[in-house]
């Protein structure tokens, strides 16, 4: 993990608490942290998966009001919504890691 250029966080969308939003995304970063703390300072990419399942888009907008100040992408890996975004995205981080 140390080596890695860019860190993605797949979110099941399915388990956002409304109550505690970024729960799973804090825990994942605290425990890189503990790990090495130089690790939160690799870009990120947030993704909301599994939006095929969603009936309202109330846990995404809690989940990205809670992180105003980032993008987060949505995605099913069901339906293929959202994919090809993201990996162009993916594409354009990493080739501005490469500059």
């Amino acid at each position: 993990i140390k080596r890695t250029r860019v860190l993605l966080h797949l979110i099941d969308v399915s388990g956002i608490t409304p109550h505690l939003p970024l729960d799973a995304y804090e825990t994942v970063n605290k425990e890189l942290e503990l790990y090495e703390d130089t690790l939160l300072q690799k870009p990120q990419v947030i993704v909301l998966n599994k939006i095929d399942l969603l009936e309202s888009n109330e846990s995404t907008t809690q989940f990205e009001a809670a992180l105003p100040e980032r993008e987060v992408l949505h995605t099913s890996a069901l339906t293929g919504t959202g994919i090809k975004r993201l990996i162009s995205h993916l594409e354009d981080m990493l080739g501005r890691n490469d500059e």
